[in-house]
């Protein structure tokens, strides 16, 4: 006698899934779980796409580049002249040495 109960619940939910609202429940559940799922990968995708290069990679590696380039520099723009060199070298400056600070 006590499988009665089970076989009147299983009835009255086979009768609410063949109704029209039942449907409806079955496609808005199934409309919520695929959403659900596509908001999984896109996540999972973004993180994968957030963590490949640190923020400041691109700034740092410009900065190394420019200062780089600065110290290869091979136009007299930061050279000092020769009579200068000379002077500072022996610790005399000399008075006709055209050395100004910029």
């Amino acid at each position: 006698g006590g499988g009665g109960g089970a076989g009147g619940a299983l009835q009255s939910v086979q009768s609410f899934f063949s109704s029209s609202y039942g449907q409806t429940f079955l496609i808005l559940i199934s409309a919520i779980a695929a959403s659900i799922a596509i908001a999984a990968m896109y996540m999972a995708n973004r993180a994968d796409n957030t963590n490949d290069k640190h923020p400041l990679n691109g700034i740092l590696r410009k900065r190394i580049g420019l200062f780089q380039r600065m110290a290869d520099r091979t136009n007299c723009a930061t050279c000092r002249p020769e009579a200068v060199e000379s002077a500072v070298s022996d610790d005399v400056l000399e008075s006709g040495a055209d050395y100004r600070l910029a």
